[in-house]
């Protein structure tokens, strides 16, 4: 296996391409003589157990829902009270005929309802013990001599409450298709004294359905009674006929529930049997299955190829699996390795212990992954310069441009002739130098940022008076935080320079300033005359407006972006006419930690 590695790809595909074409065969090989030795040996047994016990629940469950619906029949009002009242007034003579005809109507119209919601049930007949006439339904008239029938006599005299039966004397003459019969004695559930004997008739169809799709080709299925007596069958030459009588005899003492199989030759063919007896009666299920059908030579080849065929070619694709994933793994090793560089991680490198052409290939990978690092690292130093320097620049546009604007306010309070307002605005322009000659050129705590902005206040409300209202809310979990210098105060001068020039009302500057999660949320508010839409558009667009009423704006945005990167948020909401609100959202951390953005 050592000596692998020094083997060429082409020599690697042979090597495996014979083993792809000889383990197949041996596959096949070995397969073919298993199945045909086993052949012979196919177990029906099982599944002639299994089908004629699925048979024999499903029948037994048709039996039971039958036997449910004509006790429900027995215990209903319709007969128990009006067959009582029926019994009492024909006895003393005491009602009209409309009153027997009621009693009657309402037994005879339950038995139709049952009919019309049950297709199945062809006739409903109630056979009283007393001399009133019996009562029915459907399209099997009653017999006279009812009483004579053996099953009746039987239900009476034997306390006997479920019967099924497939030929009684309980009706004059059979119509239609054939039927079973299901007779159920009716107590009284008052007395419990025999009221009598309902008969129904039900289509043998419905019995038919259960097992024809559940019998193979060529299989006999027998129900069959207590007597022998063919009850149904898929063989028609059985129908109304007797079980062969040897074959009877063997599962006539089968009295426990449990399905028994036994191998026998019925009219000369070689048979799998499995009876059951059934639970709601005394019937038996007897499935007789051809060995033949399972035997069959051909069709045992055709699986046996099929099996052999597919066995072979799932070989086929683990080995070529195998094969691929053998030959393509440094492939897509180095695959890998270019999806995580694509993913910003430049200090993987390919791996490759063989001392074929790969070998080479990931020797020069590796060496310009070296040289790109090189690279990116020479660009990064001069994008972090680039940066460092435009923000300075932005920077230090501020600070003369609100200088001008403060001193141009000096001047007009020094015309007003007002020496102690003079002395007030001085001292708050003093600490505004100092607060830009700061030795952190940068970066400021919020506190000092909103005590700078008050002495930035203090300067415009002496020049506007009563007129100018400014209102700063501004958490104390907020002042250890650091932020970047002049990030308030350019808004608060926009405010007032350009959202009050053309408005007579007091003007409103409401800053707010709060912590969410690990971010701080500061607004500005006005009421001043707004920014055109133009102007925001140009915001969200990152162009800038030369216009010097967003100047300041565009200033915070260039800033935040140079600092923060797509941590800061910058929102514009403005009307005009109606004022302006600006909302900045950046990190809560600390300045210090945080790189400068491209």
């Amino acid at each position: 296996m050592k000596q692998y590695k020094y083997l060429g790809i082409k020599i690697k595909i042979m090597i495996f391409a014979l083993i792809i074409s000889v383990v197949p065969l041996i596959i096949v090989g070995v397969l073919s003589f298993i199945s045909a030795y086993k052949a012979v040996e196919n177990n029906i047994d099982d599944y002639a157990k299994n089908i004629t016990e699925q048979i024999a629940i499903n029948i037994d469950n048709y039996l039971d829902k039958y036997n449910q619906k004509i006790k429900e029949i027995g215990f209903s009002s319709e007969i128990q009270k009006n067959y009582t009242q029926l019994v009492e007034v024909t006895n003393t003579n005491e009602g009209d005929i409309i009153s027997l005809m009621n009693y009657r109507f309402n037994i005879e119209d339950s038995f139709y309802n049952t009919l019309i919601s049950n297709k199945n049930i062809g006739t409903i007949c109630f056979y009283p013990t007393s001399n009133i006439t019996p009562f029915s339904a459907g399209i099997q008239l009653p017999s006279d001599s009812y009483k004579e029938d053996i099953y009746y006599k039987k239900l009476i005299d034997e306390s006997d409450f479920v019967h099924w039966e497939k030929e009684t004397s309980l009706f004059k003459k059979r119509f239609g298709k054939s039927f079973l019969t299901l007779l159920y004695l009716v107590k009284n559930i008052n007395y419990y004294n025999d009221m009598g004997v309902i008969a129904m008739t039900i289509s043998l169809d419905e019995l038919t359905e259960i097992y024809d799709d559940n019998i193979p080709k060529q299989g006999i299925l027998y129900i069959i009674n207590e007597d022998g007596s063919v009850i149904s069958s898929n063989d028609s030459k059985s129908i109304n006929g007797y079980l062969d009588k040897e074959l009877w005899e063997k599962f006539i003492r089968t009295t426990d529930y449990e399905c028994k199989t036994i191998k026998y030759r019925l009219d000369g063919k070689s048979m799998q049997v499995a009876a059951r007896k059934l639970k709601n009666n005394n019937w038996y299920v007897i499935n007789a299955l051809p060995y033949k059908t399972f035997m069959e030579g051909t069709i045992d080849t055709i699986k046996i190829i099929g099996v052999s065929i597919l066995l072979c070619m799932l070989g086929a694709v683990f080995v070529t699996i195998k094969i691929s994933r053998y030959i393509s793994m440094p492939i897509t090793e180095m695959k890998l390795i270019m999806e995580e560089i694509g993913e910003g991680n430049f200090d993987v490198r390919v791996e490759n212990g063989y001392k074929d052409e790969f070998k080479e290939l990931a020797n020069g990978f590796n060496t310009m992954i070296d040289e790109i690092n090189t690279l990116r690292e020479n660009e990064k130093k001069v994008y972090i310069e680039i940066g460092k320097a435009q923000f300075l620049a932005l920077q230090a546009q501020i600070n003369p441009h609100f200088i001008y604007n403060t001193l141009d306010t000096i001047n007009w309070m020094a015309n007003m002739i007002d020496a102690d307002n003079i002395a007030l605005t001085v001292t708050s322009l003093a600490n505004i130098l100092r607060f830009c000659m700061d030795k952190n050129l940068n970066t400021t705590s919020v506190a000092n940022e909103i005590d700078n902005l008050s002495n930035y206040i203090k300067i415009q409300q002496q020049r506007y008076k009563n007129k100018l209202d400014i209102e700063i809310k501004v958490d104390s979990s907020l002042e250890n935080y650091k932020i970047i210098k002049f990030l308030l105060q350019p808004l608060i001068e926009n405010s007032i320079y350009h959202g009050f020039e053309r408005i007579n009302e007091d003007c409103i500057i409401k800053v707010y300033g709060k912590l969410e999660g690990e971010y701080m949320i500061f607004e500005v508010i006005d009421n001043g005359i707004g920014i055109k839409d133009e102007i925001i558009n140009n915001y969200k667009s990152k162009i800038r407006n030369d216009d010097k009423n967003g100047y300041g704006l565009y200033n915070i945005m260039q800033r935040l972006e140079l600092f923060y990167g797509d941590k800061s948020q910058f929102l514009v909401k403005s009307h005009c006419g109606k004022g302006t609100h600006i909302i900045i959202t950046i990190p809560s951390i600390g300045l210090e930690d945080l790189e400068w953005k491209k």
